[in-house]
């Protein structure tokens, strides 16, 4: 029986640092998204505030 809890909380501890991993590395994710959207929105509009593509 102890086995087994040890066995279970290996496992729940690696669950909750996967969980925590993917959650830290959503906001690289998503800012690097945002940045990306900008260099597209700037190479297809131009500088809004000069107006020179």
């Amino acid at each position: 029986m102890k086995h087994k809890a040890q066995s279970f909380m290996d496992y729940a501890a690696l669950i909750v640092l996967v969980c925590i991993s993917l959650l830290i590395m959503s906001s690289y994710v998503f800012r690097s998204i945002d940045t990306r959207m900008a260099h597209i929105q700037f190479e297809l509009f131009g500088d809004p505030l000069n107006g020179i593509r």
